[in-house]
């Protein structure tokens, strides 16, 4: 689009050559446009925040309701595991809930500093690495195996 607009290409005849409707075209423009260095529209640009406001608009807010964020922070404090605060929000706090992982996650993304309260010591979330005992490389599997038919 950057290209139609640079060799001065009308906003229809842009929409016509992409094969999209002129409003579409027009609040695109609008959207992304920029008054810096005498350009109104960079397409690179543009691609760059499009992306920026696709991962925000998907990132989920943990822990959304402030008495259930300040529960958790409470009980974090008193020294309560995700597991237990999880086993007693519903009857500390009647008709809220949320689970262990939702309160992992709100820890390590919103509130670090939380960690230090963890008796157990893990600061970081880990890897999950399994581990099949015993187990060949397919390349190293014998001939037969490959040779069968299911």
């Amino acid at each position: 689009m950057t290209c139609c607009l640079e060799n001065g290409l009308t906003q229809r005849e842009t929409a016509k050559k992409l094969n999209r409707s002129s409003s579409t075209i027009s609040r695109e423009i609008k959207q992304n446009s920029t008054e810096v260095r005498n350009c109104r529209y960079l397409g690179h640009r543009t691609q760059m925040h499009s992306d920026e406001r696709k991962k925000i608009s998907r990132q989920k807010i943990r822990l959304s309701d402030p008495k259930v964020r300040k529960y958790v922070k409470e009980k974090l404090k008193a020294g309560f595991s995700p597991e237990q605060i999880t086993g007693k929000i519903g009857k500390d706090l009647p008709g809220c809930k949320t689970n262990h992982e939702s309160i992992y996650l709100f820890v390590y993304q919103d509130c670090p500093e939380l960690t230090q309260f963890w008796i157990w010591g893990r600061h970081k979330p880990r890897k999950r690495v399994v581990k099949i005992p015993n187990r060949v490389m397919i390349d190293k599997s014998p001939q037969y195996i490959n040779d069968r038919k299911n």
